[in-house]
């Protein structure tokens, strides 16, 4: 590299001192001082919530269900493309939840419903959980020295079965925000039970001997293959009684008479 000459070193330093002038501000802003470690400055309010369905009316027309088992995601999306609204879709949910999980879910237990009208922008509640029946006394749960019950114990006598009001609170809703008719929504329901389906895992696990509440002999038997052993996994289980209990239960007069039971807020 050549050594640069007198004149061309005055040149580049003369360079450099423009650049640098262009480069830093005349006048540096006032940068505030930072506020006492006592006095944090104020958090900035939250973002107004604007739900999705809200922000994207036109691709809200796709039908959504959730589920805990497949199965019950099918029968309310059955429901929905048959015209249904949310409430037909969740009775159906229900009765399909009541077949492939009876150990979690179903027609003989309890439930919340949350339904929120899109229109009105408002959110309603109902309540049927189950009640204590009517022959429930306060010692039901203790021994004959008085001592309480072991839990597991309790839990698997019928002492500890309530009144079930899953289906009185369904009914209840559907005669306000359905729009089919009540036994419709008990086709897939009825179909499956009668056709078979493949026992989940879940219900599997329950079955077995490794369950945190193991079954009943008798429910072992609900539940068993021909050759009498406790179906397994993928097994393809039918449940024709439950097929004609769906079937016939819609069709008579209890829903009104234990929906009266059921409370609404």
């Amino acid at each position: 590299m050549r050594a640069l000459n007198r004149a061309s070193a005055l040149a580049l330093l003369a360079a450099l001192a423009l650049l640098t002038a262009a480069a830093v501000p005349a006048e540096l802003p006032d940068v505030p001082a930072p506020a006492p470690a006592s006095q944090p400055a104020p958090a900035a309010a939250p973002p107004h919530r604007v739900l999705w369905f809200h922000r994207h009316p036109r691709r809200a027309q796709a039908a959504w269900v959730a589920a805990a088992n497949p199965l019950a995601v099918d029968a309310g999306l059955e429901i929905l493309a048959r015209g249904g609204k949310a409430v037909d879709a969740a009775v159906a949910v229900q009765a399909m939840l009541g077949l492939v999980e009876p150990q979690s879910s179903g027609i003989g237990g309890g439930a919340f419903l949350l339904y929120y009208d899109a229109g009105s922008r408002k959110l309603s509640a109902l309540e049927g959980r189950e009640r204590a029946p009517a022959g429930a006394q306060p010692d039901m749960f203790l021994d004959e020295h008085g001592k309480p019950l072991p839990f597991v114990e309790a839990v698997r006598s019928g002492r500890s079965t309530g009144v079930p009001g899953a289906i009185a609170m369904l009914y209840a809703a559907h005669s306000k925000l359905g729009r089919l008719r009540w036994k419709d929504l008990f086709q897939p329901a009825i179909r499956a039970a009668t056709a078979g389906f493949k026992v989940p895992a879940r219900l599997a696990s329950f079955l077995g001997e490794g369950s945190p509440f193991p079954p009943t002999n008798e429910v072992r038997m609900m539940f068993s293959r021909p050759d009498g052993e406790t179906v397994q996994e993928g097994d393809l289980f039918r449940n024709p009684k439950y097929a004609s209990t769906k079937a016939r239960s819609p069709a008579r007069s209890w829903p009104p008479r234990i929906c009266r039971r059921c409370r609404a807020r």
